[in-house]
């Protein structure tokens, strides 16, 4: 490329001197002696570049074989561009058709089978499976949720989540102490939690069964006479400030709408129902000579 700024300077012009006898715009003068040919007006480059040669001195014909030159790189340029970019477009439209006819037939085979019946009665099937799963779920929860106290008296986790930790000794026996001494020893053997009538203890060292009640707020009280199991010997509500016995020779069984609300005392030994809100059997059972043996 001609160094023709160093051509001008020889001759002794400057550039705003050109401007001023050419009219070429200064930045123009600039690109055409840096060669930035792409900067220049198309519709004015040759004569811009023509009026430059004849007032600096040098060639028009190498201004305009640059310049035609750089023109012809940039169309094929372009022109690769424009090549790639009608490919893509091709290559778009084509997937394009390809997912519209997998659509198609897709629409078509699901339209076929429903009018032959047959994904109708897979629709069918399926909506009743669904349905007989949850209705058999909901039997299952039912039952298991909503046992007869009639019969049991208790309830499957009638505790809370605080009397699961509730203050009674599980693993050792519970003498009396104080004015209430006796040698009557209770022993929690089987939790709610793993027997549908409630805690069951075993009292060691007595008789008879008895089982006092105080209540400290109005409450139902319901007792069996012999077990859980037994016939309803009494039911009363008692009213807050009350209190009463309940005695069997064997088996004592009794149930309270709210534990907490009781102060609850087996032959002299206390249990402590603070942490029972939720109604709950208790099943204060005597001993057998094997059970006595084991104390």
């Amino acid at each position: 490329m001609l160094e023709l700024n160093e051509v001008r300077k020889r001759s002794g012009l400057s550039l705003e001197g050109i401007h001023k006898e050419t009219k070429i715009p200064l930045q123009y003068i600039k690109a055409i002696e840096a060669g930035s040919w792409d900067e220049l007006p198309p519709a004015k480059a040759r004569l811009y570049l023509l009026s430059y040669a004849q007032h600096v001195g040098v060639d028009a014909d190498d201004l305009f074989s640059e310049y035609d030159e750089q023109r012809t790189d940039a169309r094929h340029q372009d022109g690769n561009d424009l090549v790639r970019t009608r490919s893509e477009r091709v290559q778009a439209r084509t997937r394009g058709h390809k997912t519209k006819v997998m659509g198609q037939a897709l629409i078509s085979m699901i339209r076929e089978s429903w009018q032959t019946n047959r994904l109708r009665w897979w629709v069918i099937g399926g909506l009743t499976t669904v349905v007989l799963i949850l209705s058999a779920t909901g039997a299952l929860y039912w039952l298991g949720s909503d046992q007869p106290k009639e019969v049991v008296d208790a309830t499957s986790g009638a505790k809370d989540e605080e009397s699961v930790s509730a203050p009674v000794k599980t693993d050792q026996s519970v003498e009396a102490e104080g004015d209430l001494a006796t040698d009557a020893q209770l022993e929690l053997v089987k939790p709610a939690e793993l027997n549908q009538y409630g805690d069951e203890y075993v009292v060691r060292n007595v008789k008879t069964v008895q089982v006092d009640v105080k209540a400290k707020k109005d409450v139902l009280i319901r007792y069996r006479a012999g077990g859980p199991t037994e016939e309803i010997t009494e039911e009363t509500t008692m009213n807050k400030g009350t209190s009463k016995s309940f005695a069997h020779d064997e088996w004592v069984s009794i149930y309270m709408e709210r534990p907490d609300q009781v102060e609850l005392v087996v032959n002299g030994v206390g249990i402590d129902t603070s942490g029972y809100s939720k109604a709950q059997a208790f099943q204060l059972k005597r001993a057998d000579e094997k059970q006595q043996g084991e104390n």
